[in-house]
């Protein structure tokens, strides 16, 4: 009977040994399974950081297009600013040629009169004020008489 106690107690103990082994097992497969957990996460982690990562490139590609953009619309802006410096300049030039040109008129409505009076001065004999009005001879039709 002893032997049997004793094969029994063995048996006892072997069961009470598998039992630990199945709980340290398990143990382990809990921990496997929580390993592989944190593998997922760190994972999902890293492709966050990858897709934040990329959201940052994306956000620097668009400031600098906005920078560029920016340059442009300055230069733009300069350049029409520069046009109409031109216009304003091309305007002043046309508005002295259209003074110019009404000078030149009023001068061609005064050259007869001019001739007359260098005629006159002519025969009041004062060969000074003659040459002030030879320049106005060009248009006057008695050239020839200022002359002699």
């Amino acid at each position: 009977m002893k032997v049997k106690l004793e094969e029994k107690e063995k048996k006892i103990k072997q069961m009470e040994e598998k039992k630990k082994k199945i709980k340290q097992m398990e143990e382990k497969e809990k921990k496997i399974k929580q390993m592989e957990e944190k593998k997922k996460k760190i994972k999902q982690m890293e492709e966050k950081e990858k897709k934040i990562r990329k959201m940052e490139e994306k956000e620097k590609k668009i400031k600098q297009k906005v920078k560029q953009m920016e340059e442009k619309e300055k230069k733009i802006k300069q350049k029409v600013k520069q046009m109409e410096e031109k216009e304003k300049k091309m305007e002043e030039k046309e508005k002295k040629i259209k003074q110019k040109i009404k000078q030149m008129e009023e001068k061609e409505k005064m050259v007869p009169n001019a001739c007359n009076a260098i005629v006159l001065h002519n025969q009041r004999r004062r060969p000074k004020l003659i040459a002030s009005y030879i320049s106005f001879s060009n248009y006057c039709p008695v050239k020839s008489a200022i002359i002699q």
